[in-house]
């Protein structure tokens, strides 16, 4: 009888890893864990998520895994190990999600928004108001149904417009997100070619506030919030990058 050479494998545990942008990492840093679908490869910063111990051990594990980083910052991660990861750690928080919230924390808008004054140069997607489509807009599918402008920090008045439109929306986090909200709006920040800043909002028209995500966390902001974002691009300093002049406003 033939007999298997192959050794034996016995599993214990899981480790979740992102490559994440500046932004991210340092939410992952301070506790935030939720990310969005396009926060997963998003840079070159490796951190570990979260960690499965099957039989014990976690810290051992971190630390293992961490030294281990240190001797390959390169690298790729595998899809389908991903996934899996994945799937037992949001079974994992499903049976102790008391623990998650406490883990959590809500960021503090005034940092962030020192975050957003480091980017060089901002995209600004806008969907002609009132626009309905049949499926709900997420921020994959956004840039291909907005206008899409450019704006740099160093060209005019419009990026510190936007910087203090952000400033005086009354800004407020919540601990339990909602990935149902169909969108309207979104604010790439970027230092260079390097994300330090999202900003993806619905749009109500002014009547009533609107909802979305700064970096991956769920918002409210005040009623005027998309109608002052449009007032902007009468600014000579706004660039139409992509979206028909005759159709994408400038005021």
């Amino acid at each position: 009888m033939l007999q298997s050479t192959l050794p034996l494998i016995r599993l214990i545990g899981v480790a979740l890893q992102v490559l994440a942008d500046y932004i991210v990492a340092i939410r992952i840093e301070r506790g935030s864990t939720r990310l969005l679908a396009v926060e997963w490869r998003s840079g070159t910063n490796m951190r570990i998520v979260d960690v499965v111990a099957l039989f014990g051990g976690e810290v051992e594990m971190r630390e293992q895994i961490g030294s281990s980083m240190m001797r390959r910052r390169a690298g790729s991660l595998l899809s389908s190990a991903l996934v899996v990861a994945l799937l037992v750690t949001v079974l994992a928080r499903a049976a102790n999600s008391d623990s998650s919230k406490t883990r959590l924390g809500l960021p503090d808008p005034a940092s962030m928004l020192e975050q957003l004054r480091t980017a060089t140069n901002l995209q600004l997607m806008i969907v002609p108001y009132p626009s309905m489509f049949r499926v709900s807009v997420d921020e994959s599918y956004l840039p291909r149904v907005s206008c899409v402008y450019e704006i740099k920090s160093d060209s005019g008045s419009a990026f510190q417009e936007i910087i203090e439109i952000i400033s005086r929306s009354q800004l407020s986090f919540h601990e339990e997100p909602s990935w149902d909200i169909d969108l309207r709006i979104g604010i790439l920040f970027r230092n260079r070619d390097i994300v330090v800043g999202r900003i993806y909002t619905n749009d109500k028209g002014g009547r009533q506030k609107v909802s979305g995500y700064l970096d991956g966390r769920q918002i409210t902001a005040s009623a005027d919030f998309s109608n002052q974002l449009r007032m902007v691009l009468k600014h000579s300093d706004v660039a139409l990058l992509r979206g028909r002049p005759e159709v994408c406003p400038r005021s």
